[in-house]
């Protein structure tokens, strides 16, 4: 199994892979920027490194996929940061996944351009590869979620294609959206989701149309009109209008495009296309109401229109829904009493729990409207439709003003994550799909991500959120630069370098920012929640020990020393020493003081931060120096108390004296009287 582990510099990728920046391989990467190769432990020349620049890489796909070897995909080997490759086109750090070099061209770069297959053609050389290569991921449990003319590999006529690299980008996020199921379509990019393996099948459906035809369907209608078609009359309908094709293309397509994905055929069973042929699911149209009724400019046929409608139109949609008009449309137009039962009951007989949301229960009403009207469609949210599993990568895509970049049917803005999960929707939205949530789902949603939400300072928010969805997101603290740090392992070596590069920053301010903690948080969560909340805290107060937030940054430090089998960090304690400065003011002992400043500074110089840690906070002789502070401390006291006792001593030395002169006085006078009239007696 290849190695994983980063070694966080020199621009190697696992101590071993080297990005050619200066050599790009166009088309390569299905749409994603991707380099040469050089595998310096074993020589390979073959390889290529994909940049994650569409949103961050498939963690748990990456993980699975790891050392196994499938024939007719690209896989991945290994995955981290170059410094010196190129970095995202908006700045941020580039996370890279290596993989092997497609050995051919992409179908729609091929000379001669997309061209229409005969029938052999397309089952042997297209279809049954595809398929078992499918059908290996679908015992991994894992979905390819990338298959489009430009990520589809084929040599030369008549040879297997290879199914390109899907790892580098959230699943689907750069497929087109005539590509994608209705359900998945509808969503922004961002929040596809991993799907199933069925919504893959779906997307070989639409390729095999497109070579059979040797024509891309609906080439110059607008995404938006192409999902309003295929919710109107079915996929097939709508992608194979005015084609004809083979017989046996055309049954074996409509099945791969059934609206329902437990009505197409898996991908073992595609490998074996005359059985796969043979299966054919009866499905009931969907029923379409004899006038439609109107929402947001969009007229409506039937009720997945209608879910489609509303979820586009929240306060629109909610107008309809508190004035009843869409339940009877349900009931008398599309003739539909079950299902319009099913959402009374479903939204109206929940109205008492809904309103106990406040401002957010008509938010709450239509997303469980549309969930009952379109049993497949994704959660949708005020502005968001998304799968619960993309919640991760639609919050990446959010950038720092909190807006979602716009797609082509102008779908974006502010998102109200807050608002969705602190109502509970996700759950919600799994309850009422139960039976259509695979059950890995809902134990990942079991824990409701509102207790990230509300932990406190660095530790918790979005930004903790974002860091924990998404595993391999590069961190995007801007004190970071264009570093990719997307292991612990390379935090440290990246505060080194941008230590050093900003050497000229003011004293005492610290390396690490509220994005820094929060990666951190996701990693760690246990070992530096305390130092995290201190960090929050806005300034020192005068309750707070001397330092404290210079101490729990040098905490943090030092944790991630102890990882590293580098010893020395000399821009990073530099920076940490000027922020501890003040916590020295707790040896009050000049002497000691003075040792332990002589000892910091010869372990800044060292690089040392573990040792510069325990100058500041050995508990041994901290102990020490308080017990002797508060010896002296008492016997400070006792002097105090003696020069007391002798300043009250004088006092009363001095009332006596003052007394016992008046007394001498008196006795003096009173001698003198009678020695006066004694002599007068005796003159006389």
């Amino acid at each position: 199994m290849p190695d994983t582990q980063g070694t966080g510099g020199g621009g190697l990728i696992v101590g071993s892979y080297v990005i050619e920046g200066g050599m790009a391989l166009e088309g390569a990467g299905g749409g994603l920027p991707s380099f040469a190769v050089t595998d310096l432990r074993h020589g390979r020349r073959d390889l290529m490194a994909v940049q994650a620049a569409a949103g961050p890489a498939r963690a748990e796909a990456v993980a699975a996929l790891l050392g196994v070897a499938i024939p007719g995909l690209v896989l991945p080997l290994a995955y981290g940061g170059d410094s010196q490759a190129p970095a995202c086109a908006n700045g941020r750090p580039a996370l890279y996944v290596v993989c092997p070099r497609p050995p051919c061209v992409a179908l729609d770069a091929q000379p001669q351009g997309l061209r229409a297959w005969r029938e052999n053609e397309l089952l042997d050389a297209f279809l049954r590869p595809a398929a078992l290569a499918l059908d290996h991921l679908a015992r991994l449990g894992i979905t390819h979620r990338a298959i489009r003319p430009n990520n589809v590999f084929q040599s030369n006529f008549g040879t297997q294609v290879v199914l390109g690299c899907a790892w580098a980008s959230p699943p689907a996020v750069l497929q087109p959206s005539v590509f994608e199921p209705p359900y998945s379509a509808q969503c922004h990019p961002a929040g596809r989701g991993d799907g199933g393996i069925a919504d893959d099948v779906y997307a070989l459906g639409v390729l095999m149309l497109i070579l059979a035809t040797g024509q891309v369907p609906l080439a110059d209608v607008d995404p938006e009109t192409i999902l309003r078609r295929k919710l109107e009359v079915g996929s097939f309908a709508a992608l194979t209008a005015k084609l004809r094709l083979p017989t046996m293309v055309s049954d074996l397509v409509r099945g791969m495009l059934a609206e329902e994905p437990s009505h197409r055929p898996t991908p073992a069973l595609l490998a074996d296309p005359l059985a796969a042929r043979a299966r054919r699911v009866a499905a009931r149209p969907p029923s379409r109401a004899p006038q439609p009724i109107e929402l947001g400019g969009m007229q409506i046929w039937n009720a997945r229109q209608l879910a489609l409608a509303m979820s586009r139109d929240f306060d629109p949609a909610s107008d309809l829904m508190q004035r009843f008009r869409f339940d009877v449309w349900l009931r008398r137009t599309l003739g539909d009493p079950l299902l319009a039962a099913a959402v009374e009951e479903g939204v109206y007989g929940q109205i008492n729990l809904l309103m106990m949301k406040g401002a957010l229960a008509p938010v709450l009403m239509v997303m469980r409207a549309i969930s009952l009207l379109d049993p497949l469609a994704p959660l949708c949210w005020r502005g968001i439709s998304c799968f619960p599993d993309a919640l991760g990568t639609l919050m990446a895509a959010t950038d720092e003003y909190g807006a979602l970049p716009v797609d082509k049917n102008g779908r974006g803005g502010t998102p109200d994550f807050v608002g969705l999960i602190e109502t509970d929707a996700i759950d919600n939205w799994i309850k009422m799909r139960a039976e259509r949530v695979e059950a890995a789902l809902r134990r990942r949603e079991a824990t409701s991500p509102r207790v990230l939400l509300h932990m406190p300072g660095w530790a918790g928010g979005t930004g903790r959120l974002r860091y924990e969805l998404n595993p391999l997101l590069p961190c995007r603290s801007p004190r970071l630069g264009a570093v990719c740090v997307v292991r612990l392992a390379e935090l440290l070596p990246a505060l080194e370098a941008a230590a050093a590069q900003n050497s000229g920053a003011g004293d005492g301010e610290l390396l690490l920012d509220a994005e820094i903690g929060a990666f951190l948080s996701a990693l760690l969560p246990s070992r530096v929640a305390n130092e995290l909340d201190t960090l929050a805290q806005p300034e020192e107060t005068a309750i707070d020990p001397p330092g404290h937030r210079g101490l729990a940054q040098l905490r943090v430090l030092s944790m991630l020393q102890e990882r590293e089998a580098v010893a020395s960090w000399h821009a990073v304690a530099r920076r940490a020493r000027a922020a501890v400065e003040p916590a020295l003011t707790v040896w009050r002992n000049r002497a000691l003081r003075a040792n332990r400043t002589a000892a910091l500074d010869q372990a800044t110089a060292d690089g040392q931060l573990i040792a510069m840690l325990e100058i500041l906070t050995d508990p041994h002789a901290l102990r020490v120096h308080d017990q002797a502070a508060a010896a002296a401390q008492a016997e400070l006291n006792g002097i105090r108390a003696q020069l007391s006792d002798i300043s009250r001593t004088r006092t009363l030395l001095s009332d006596l004296s003052e007394v016992s002169g008046h007394e001498v006085a008196m006795a003096l006078g009173v001698i003198a009287l009678v020695l006066a009239i004694v002599a007068t007696i005796l003159a006389g």
